[in-house]
């Protein structure tokens, strides 16, 4: 594993094991800049992680990626950061957007690796299958135009029940071909 994805998977752990409230509330008391509140505490957790100068929204041709770091290393960083939260009209379109997004960084920045960072705010736990269903992968994995994107999932919906309360057919499922069309 990558030293970025490591660092992505501890932050990932971090948030739903120990600040999943603070960032749920810094996401529901400021709806209208939730994602870019996210976005900051999750480029700082990156830097106290050893990323030197994780930028946001540095320009490209395609727009302005939510992350860039590392360019000139064997372990870049192009990252966008996305929300899912269907009640207030970011859901599977949301995702499929961020997936077009980052493709689009990732050519803009000549990487072949890019990763797309959901933080999910429903209480309706949110699946994304990979290319392999047969059994469930981390981080999830999607080829597209010759290059590697990982999407990680974040759960920061504190009222999201626990695994024994969870019912299969609550949850949201986004299936690769969701997110590349």
């Amino acid at each position: 594993m990558s030293n970025v994805l490591y660092l992505i998977e501890r932050f990932r752990l971090k948030a739903e094991w120990f600040i999943r409230d603070e960032l749920y509330n810094l996401y529901t008391g400021h709806t209208s800049t939730g994602e870019m509140m996210l976005d900051r505490e999750f480029r700082a957790y990156l830097f106290d992680g050893g990323i030197d100068y994780p930028f946001s929204q540095p320009e490209s041709p395609s727009g302005k990626a939510d992350v860039v770091a590392l360019l000139d290393t064997n372990d870049p960083l192009a990252l966008e950061v996305q929300i899912f939260d269907p009640d207030c009209g970011k859901g599977k379109a949301n995702l499929t957007q961020g997936f077009h997004q980052i493709l689009k960084y990732a050519g803009d920045y000549n990487q072949s690796v890019g990763y797309l960072v959901v933080f999910s705010c429903s209480d309706v736990p949110l699946i994304i299958s990979g290319e392999d269903t047969s059994h469930e992968e981390f981080p999830v994995r999607i080829s597209s135009s010759g290059k590697s994107f990982f999407v990680i999932t974040v759960d920061i919906n504190p009222t999201t029940p626990s695994a024994t309360k969870q019912k299969p057919e609550s949850r949201q499922i986004v299936s690769l071909n969701e997110m590349k069309s």
